[in-house]
């Protein structure tokens, strides 16, 4: 059987003009049989997107050096083809869909015009024909209304639909590989879990080999036949999925696996091996007496009464059709001191709404909305109320140093001295170096802006944290760090937390209670436990079903 890919001997560095070439992938060799689905799993910067790149020949040979001993699509060695020749397999012969589709969609082209432009590479002409596939390529990724969504520009589309035109577009050419660099990241488990269905579907049904490049063991474990793992530039260990990940014999897969807090005690802190050994670090459980000091007296610190936020839809101009959108409707509930009340539900469900609305960024349409006693408006001016934004390139301005970013709230408030000593305390909170307080936002990692935006939001001593998807775009070792940070800061300080999130694992272990959200109601409330033991609702149960496992037995570090 000739490889739908072959590589042999990948080597990628990095050129630079005062410095001698810097490697960044070493030796690296793969095969991909056609209709296999491997995984490559890994940290950031252990050069998995590089490779994918290499792969596509999309690195640019003034900033990359890059070079093997093979590199062969379905026998085809592409080391040989021109840039022409291989900008026509592109999209047709192989196919990527990239991790952020904000960054890879044309901000200036409408989705059929993209779409089109795609099916191009495959010489179809006909508007007609070309109409069709398109509408069929998004029905194909469950899409609704495609008609609706062919006209649309990317910005009108929320994360998980953008994500799924991404799809749409890999898909429309049949290609005989596809690379799917953390193509479901930013969806919710129940549209993960038809994305996921869909790539094993296309490749039974077409022969297309997929390279599925993840952080998140428990999709590439559902989906998987095998499993690469990569750490700086090199692949310490590959096999079958349940072998790799029932026996790693590797002490960076153990990291893996016990930095997930899958199968842990509620609320137990992640054993963290820094060194790589397989020993562990025995998890640190709360105590009753422990807990019942971070709720303290159980008062409600926010109460939401009948709370209902409705958008206006349709043209600006008077005489345009206008339409409400509900978003939210009827809420109502209480969150009490020291708890941490998690709000799960699909994209477009109003989780993120309704966070908005309780740090008062998202005025009411009806009901009322109390935070300690006051508009939530006002408690986010004294600083008693504070948010994390899902992603902290976006939140933190690049113009600032660290030790400005993490005190500009302070500022705003009209403190003027003693910041720097004050960002410095929030650095060593946060676990950041004492040196990086004159560093800007681009010289951190994803995982040190996340905490530079914990740290900005403590600068204020704040009672209340609303964290909207905190560590989405984390790799598990760095996603345990800031677990164990947020468990560590609400048992010192008996912070309440509002978590907005898909990620059901990490739901299961920070959380107190859940609320169940769908267009735009709570259709179920509870205890974390029971609400993800036994869900009452229909829906509930489809959502908490859709969600990736690890298999039973998988290796975990002894304690």
């Amino acid at each position: 059987m000739i490889p739908a890919l072959e590589i042999d001997s990948l080597d990628i560095s990095l050129l630079s003009a005062s410095n001698p070439p810097a490697p960044i992938v070493k030796s690296l060799s793969l095969r991909l049989d056609p209709g296999e689905i491997a995984g490559l799993a890994g940290e950031s910067g252990s050069g998995k997107s590089l490779t994918a790149l290499a792969t596509m020949r999309l690195l640019s040979p003034r900033s990359f050096r890059v070079e093997a001993r093979s590199m062969r699509l379905a026998g085809v060695e592409t080391s040989r083809l021109s840039d022409e020749e291989m900008r026509q397999r592109r999209g047709s012969d192989i196919s990527m869909i990239f991790q952020e589709p904000m960054s890879s969609l044309n901000p200036s082209m409408r989705i059929g015009d993209l779409l089109a432009e795609t099916m191009h590479r495959r010489r179809e002409r006909d508007p007609g024909v070309i109409r069709k596939a398109a509408i069929e390529s998004l029905r194909r990724v469950r899409l609704d209304d495609p008609e609706r969504i062919l006209r649309a520009f990317p910005h009108q589309l929320s994360g998980g639909m953008r994500q799924r035109v991404m799809i749409a577009m890999a898909f429309c050419n049949s290609p005989k590989v596809l690379i799917a660099d953390e193509p479901t990241t930013s969806l919710d488990v129940s549209i993960q879990a038809d994305i996921l269905g869909l790539l094993k579907d296309l490749a039974g049904e077409t022969g297309c080999a997929i390279l599925m490049i993840s952080h998140d063991l428990a999709v590439m474990s559902g989906i998987c036949r095998t499993i690469h793992v990569m750490r700086e530039g090199r692949i310490v260990e590959s096999g079958p999925v349940p072998a790799t990940l029932l026996q790693p014999a590797h002490p960076y897969t153990r990291l893996l696996l016990s930095s997930l807090p899958d199968n842990l005690p509620h609320r137990a802190r992640l054993p963290l091996e820094s060194t790589g050994s397989a020993s562990g670090v025995p998890p640190r459980v709360l105590t009753p007496d422990a807990d019942k000091a971070r709720k303290g007296d159980g008062a409600i610190v926010v109460e939401a009464r009948d709370l209902s936020v409705s958008f206006k839809i349709g043209g600006s101009a008077p005489w345009t059709f206008q339409s409400a959108l509900l978003a939210v409707s009827g809420v109502t509930f209480g969150i009490r001191k020291g708890e941490t009340l998690s709000i799960i539900g699909e994209s477009g469900s109003g989780k993120t709404t309704l966070a908005r609305t309780l740090v008062g960024l998202q005025a009411p349409t009806s009901g009322s909305v109390e935070v300690l006693g006051e508009p939530p408006r006002q408690a986010a001016r004294s600083g008693r109320l504070q948010m994390i934004f899902q992603d902290p390139r976006t939140s933190l301005s690049p113009r600032l140093p660290a030790w400005r970013l993490v005190t500009e709230p302070l500022y705003l408030h009209g403190e003027r001295h003693g910041l720097r000593a004050r960002a410095a305390e929030l650095l060593a909170r946060t676990g950041l170096p004492a040196d990086a307080l004159d560093r800007g936002p681009r010289e951190f990692s994803g995982g040190q802006r996340q905490r530079l935006a914990i740290a900005r939001a403590l600068s204020t001593d704040p009672d209340i944290l609303v964290l909207d998807e905190p560590t989405s775009a984390l790799d598990v070792s760095v996603q345990a760090r800031i677990l164990n940070l947020l468990l560590d800061l609400q048992d010192e300080q008996g912070l309440t937390y509002i978590l907005v999130t898909h990620d059901m694992s990490i739901v299961a272990h920070l959380s107190d209670r859940i609320a169940v959200m769908k267009t735009g109601q709570v259709i179920e409330e509870g205890l974390a436990a029971e609400v993800l033991k036994r869900p009452r609702n229909p829906y509930t149960q489809a959502l908490i079903g859709s969600t990736p496992r690890l298999p039973d037995g998988v290796w975990r570090p002894s304690h």
